[in-house]
């Protein structure tokens, strides 16, 4: 039930564990059994507003488990032929709350009850020669449920002067002509407002009794009424849920299966140049059964807002791999191209009605990797790794534009951001107002443009010290260092005011172990560095001070103690 609190926090309880047991036959085939359960429970609050005041109070809360088991058998390894064989089974269960709570009167709060249970099954197989054929066959059932409920601020404050002498307690019925569907919001009648039992409301101030309490229906306006505003009156509660509300809206409640299997075959053809070199060529498919967006805040108004479909992707790669001297460097590379044809991916919303939106998108990647370990002396190990790549939106219409995109249509007529009428959904010029161009029903096709989140080149330098001590005790040290140029954070809205302009950052641990006893101990830093995006003023074309700083715990130094023991 959590939530409780203000300015911002993350409270989780999490719990996992895995066990796996193996088994060596007489003839070396391998039995394996591999399970692994994860159970948390998390609470969280933000203030989606990117403001800094608080103003859209956004809480969740999460009760997760999941438990997953596999069986493989896997043939001798180094024959002329290797197989291995397997299935695969998953279990999880996900009950979650969130709270949107807003410091105004438009819809003071929607609360979203969320429940999905999901079974996967999976079986898998590969035999490997020179040629080298595998595939996956999997099948997915999942069951959500989303429910939720709406509340108005109420006041003991009547919200104009004079007040309507009129008004009486009333049962409200969802009515678009003037509950936000018609356009007129904001525009405060003597009908927008009434009269509050207070035997129905949730009050968390005390009243005197008999004292008029006064609420407006949800959704009826965008602005506080003078008479509400901060130093002249504050909210004494909140009305009592209305589940009937959000439904009047086409905001579910919903119960949906979803159900779908697919195959994912992959094929490697090796030509072994000698004992320490290989070259390959690989054709792989693979895919992402699709299901239920059950994180979202604002509950859509159809089922197909609600569900993303599956998604699949198709990998070709080139490549080398071997050893030199004497086994001591190793090295792999290969040219690739990776595509999602059907990305499923989330998207501004052009419609200010609406935050987001769930567009079917296609993306590809290519580029060459590179992968090398060298010996150095017994005890160290040194890593390179890298890639150079390029990634594209090879198709993503329909998506909102940007405030910088917004802003070149308004003096540019030749932009490529669009303008289109609400009601009638015809094209309409640029508004020359900035203020009603932000508010414009805009569009834009960003296919051909950059991928979110995938530099031009990343490089990883690794360095593994071990050295043995005393009576089987051995010393670490493990330090991995990370370097890329920048790239765009913002995979909805595209946005660059907030991006990585570069990103370097260090992870170092530092330990003891007994390798015969199988205990060790070990001291940790990670993101030393700090790594953090920049705020690029050139893209903050109408600048507000709500931009966000798309901070993550991956952007602060961590430090802790590991303990280990592993049974044998």
């Amino acid at each position: 039930s959590g939530n409780n609190g203000a300015l911002g926090y993350e409270d989780l309880d999490s719990m996992n564990g895995y066990i796996e047991v193996a088994y060596d036959f007489a003839n070396e085939i391998r039995l394996e059994w591999l399970n692994g359960f994860s159970d948390y429970e998390r609470d969280y609050v933000q203030d989606n507003s990117d403001s800094p005041f608080l103003m859209n109070f956004q809480g969740r809360g999460e009760d997760f488990q999941q438990f997953s088991s596999e069986l493989r058998v896997t043939s001798k390894a180094g024959g002329p032929i290797e197989w291995n064989a397997g299935l695969f089974y998953q279990t999880t269960d996900l009950g979650a709350f969130s709270s949107s709570l807003r410091a105004n009167v438009r819809q003071s709060q929607r609360y979203n009850f969320i429940t999905e249970d999901v079974d996967f099954t999976a079986a898998f197989g590969t035999v490997k020669m020179s040629l080298e054929v595998g595939g996956r066959f999997q099948d997915v059932d999942k069951f959500a449920t989303v429910e939720g409920y709406a509340a108005s601020w109420v006041f003991d404050v009547c919200p104009e002067d004079p007040c309507d002498p009129l008004v009486v307690p009333s049962n409200l019925v969802f009515d678009p002509a003037i509950d936000g569907y018609n356009g007129d919001e904001g525009q405060l009648g003597s009908n927008s407002y009434y009269l509050v039992d207070p035997a129905t409301a949730r009050l968390f101030t005390a009243v005197p009794a008999g004292t008029p309490l006064y609420a407006m229906p949800f959704r009826e306006t965008r602005n506080v009424p003078t008479l509400w505003q901060s130093g002249n009156a504050s909210p004494v509660g909140l009305t009592a849920p209305d589940y009937a509300i959000r439904v009047d809206r086409g905001e579910g409640p919903y119960a949906q299966r979803f159900t779908e299997s697919g195959f994912s075959p992959q094929i490697t053809l090796r030509f072994r140049m000698n004992d320490q070199v290989s070259l390959y060529a690989r054709y792989a498919e693979s895919t992402k059964i699709g299901g239920f967006d059950t994180g979202q805040t604002s509950i859509p108004t159809s089922i197909d807002e609600l569900t993303f479909e599956t998604e699949d992707a198709e990998q070709v790669e080139i490549g080398i791999k071997g050893t030199v001297m004497n086994g001591r460097f190793s090295f792999d590379a290969d040219i690739f191209n990776l595509e999602f044809p059907n990305l499923q991916t989330t998207a501004l919303s052009p419609d200010p009605e609406q935050t987001s939106a769930s567009v079917n998108a296609g993306q590809r990647v290519r580029g060459i990797e590179f992968n090398t370990r060298f010996m150095a002396t017994e005890n160290l190990r040194l890593g390179l790794s890298g890639a150079f790549m390029d990634g594209e939106m090879t198709s993503f219409p329909g998506a909102g534009c940007t405030d910088a995109e917004i802003a070149e249509a308004i003096t540019n007529p030749n932009a490529p951001c669009e303008f289109f009428d609400e009601d009638t959904g015809a094209q309409i010029p640029a508004p020359s107002d900035p203020v009603d161009a932000i508010d414009a029903f805009s569009i834009i096709d960003r296919t051909g443009s950059e991928a979110p989140r995938t530099p031009d080149w990343k490089f990883v330098v690794t360095a593994d010290y071990f050295k043995p001590f005393g009576n089987g005790y051995e010393f670490s040290f493990n330090a991995k260092g990370f370097m890329s140029d920048g790239y765009i954070l913002d995979v909805e809205s595209f946005n660059r005011i907030v991006k990585y302009n570069k990103h370097e950052d260090l992870n170092i641990i530092v330990g003891v172990r007994n390798i015969d006893a199988g205990w060790g101990v070990f001291a940790f830093g990670r993101n030393l560095l700090e790594a953090r995006p920049s705020y690029n003023r050139e893209y903050d074309v109408f600048p507000d001070g709500l931009a966000a700083a798309h901070l993550s715990p991956a952007s602060f130094s961590t430090y802790g103690v590991k303990f280990e023991y592993i049974f044998d």
